[in-house]
């Protein structure tokens, strides 16, 4: 038997799947995802306490910016790109800013801005805002002061070195756009991925206050608060997520009947 008389191949031509949105790539994908996961959280716990060790820093800068860059050839390879580039894009941002902070460079977190601008966009172009969206801001609201009273009035004070003020501009600001991401998702309620936006936006808006309170404290030192540990949980699910964005990823899940 010839490989273009497997079942799986006349499944494909009969039901026009190209193999790039076949489930068995979703499959190989997702089943990436988690190993890439797995690794990326083993070798950064163990990065955390051997910071003299060469190797574990170039496995930490070599697999973080090649699981982005992986997660956007994904989000690439699908018969909607037309609709999908704006993922796509976001993606790339991630990957910049993985490449740069691989590379030391200062400042790589501000590329993310970019990232939540293209979400942001993405969450426009499905839903557009109704009179009814401002009660889905409020509680965002209300957690995110709570953040901000945490930040100033207990966290910087328990700092012994000096906090940068750029970090403190970056918590009220950055955090706000973080905020409009996470609500402009909420409201695409409705939407056949709704569930999926959501989710996606709630572990990345977690993700990234997370970021913001370790730079703060200092990165990669060890605090009681388990921010390190809650990042490396949260980072590589949410890309993940994002990249399945515009996708029936195995054609079975139905987000219809999540809503």
């Amino acid at each position: 038997m010839g490989l273009i008389d497997l079942p799986i191949i006349g499944y494909m031509k009969r039901n026009q799947i190209t193999w790039y949105n076949s489930k068995i790539f979703s499959i190989f994908y997702l089943l990436y995802s988690v190993l890439a996961w797995i690794t990326i959280l083993i070798v950064q716990v163990i990065h955390k306490t051997d910071y003299d060790n060469d190797m574990l820093t170039m496995v930490v800068h070599v697999i973080v910016p090649t699981f982005c860059g992986l997660s956007i050839i994904y989000a690439s390879l699908t018969n909607k790109f037309k609709s999908n580039w704006i993922i796509s894009l976001a993606l790339l941002f991630c990957f910049i800013a993985e490449l740069l902070g691989a590379l030391s460079v200062y400042g790589n977190v501000a590329i993310f801005i970019g990232c939540h601008i293209c979400l942001i966009i993405y969450f426009l172009r499905i839903k557009f805002f109704t009179k009814n969206d401002l009660i889905k801001l409020i509680p965002i609201l209300i957690f995110f002061l709570a953040y901000v009273l945490f930040c100033f009035l207990w966290l910087i004070p328990q700092q012994t070195n000096k906090v940068d003020f750029i970090f403190k501009l970056a918590v009220p600001i950055y955090g706000l756009l973080l905020c409009f991401m996470l609500w402009r998702s909420v409201c695409t309620y409705g939407a056949s991925q709704w569930l999926l936006y959501s989710v996606a936006s709630i572990l990345f808006f977690l993700s990234d206050l997370n970021v913001l309170m370790e730079a703060i404290v200092g990165f990669g030192k060890t605090d009681p608060l388990g921010l390190f540990l809650f990042t490396w949980i949260t980072y590589p699910i949410t890309i993940t997520l994002i990249s399945l964005f515009n996708r029936n990823t195995l054609h079975f899940i139905d987000f219809n009947k999540a809503i």
